[in-house]
């Protein structure tokens, strides 16, 4: 799924032995990080045929970041006979609005880490410290104020897997400006 685009989440509860048409739960919801965005209240699952299916849709708008899609319910035990009430958590899925390979730059922070962003002025939004690394794929970015009090390294030309940036390179339109810190720059055309 991507920014700006809607996507599906379906929640499915199966019962096709024991009770393929009865209530077999109630007070479902799906909550994306802790915020029900369907169902909740007191709202029963009713199997037809075994299954019983409810299908959200959601859009992401703005900032990307990760998004924690959990379905919960609570199970009747016995079909409508009620018994053994218990609340469970049924599947819990991180989704991330943007792959890995959609990102345009990987912020490396030290040697164990790397974080992605879709620009070189988001991802250095993110530095923390000297010896950072911002690498930007091949392709046109905005300008870049640096004003944060660090050495770092910006590199372009990076192809889609970030492995190679030889004989390649990145273009920011704009300007490139330093108020603070330091910045070293390989690969990059400034138009």
């Amino acid at each position: 799924m991507f920014i700006g685009q809607t996507f599906d989440i379906t929640a499915t509860v199966k019962d096709q032995i024991s009770y393929p048409d009865s209530d077999v739960g109630f007070g479902w919801a799906v909550k994306d990080e802790g915020t029900i965005i369907s169902g909740g209240g007191f709202n029963w699952i009713t199997t037809a045929s075994g299954q019983w299916q409810r299908t959200i849709s959601q859009m992401y708008t703005g900032t990307p970041i990760n998004h924690l899609i959990e379905f919960t319910f609570s199970d009747l035990g016995q079909g409508s006979g009620a018994h053994y009430w218990a609340e469970n958590l049924i599947g819990e899925t991180t989704v991330d609005p943007y792959p890995p390979s959609s990102y345009q730059v990987k912020r490396i922070p030290d040697a164990a880490n790397e974080d992605y962003a879709m620009s070189p002025a988001d991802a250095y939004a993110k530095v923390t410290g000297d010896g950072e690394i911002i690498e930007c794929k091949t392709g046109e970015y905005s300008e870049v104020v640096f004003d944060l009090p660090y050495a770092i390294q910006l590199e372009g030309g990076y192809n889609a897997d970030f492995s190679s940036n030889i004989d390649a390179f990145s273009t920011i339109t704009g300007y490139i400006s330093l108020t603070n810190g330091s910045v070293t720059i390989s690969n990059i055309t400034i138009q």
